[in-house]
């Protein structure tokens, strides 16, 4: 199944990816606002509090961090 359309908000929901990468960016910023942290804290930190239902891949993290650095958004 790679999807279904419906749901609570009557919106396409979608196995995998479960952000925009806007959005993502985002949760990123206020991440990081709590404290400095690298890739690897963020991806357990978004699991963690996610409770395992969004576990974000290095590819998916770090191309963020990445964008947030060049925009001058983060360090």
């Amino acid at each position: 199944m790679r999807g279904f359309k419906g749901g609570m908000f009557g919106g396409e929901f979608r196995m995998g990816r479960k952000f925009a990468a806007g959005d993502l960016q985002l949760v990123i910023l206020a991440l990081l606002a709590e404290q400095p942290r690298h890739g690897y804290e963020l991806i357990k930190i978004l699991e963690e509090r996610s409770g395992g239902f969004y576990v974000p891949s290095p590819g998916v993290i770090y191309p963020a961090l990445t964008y947030l650095e060049e925009t001058g958004l983060a360090e």
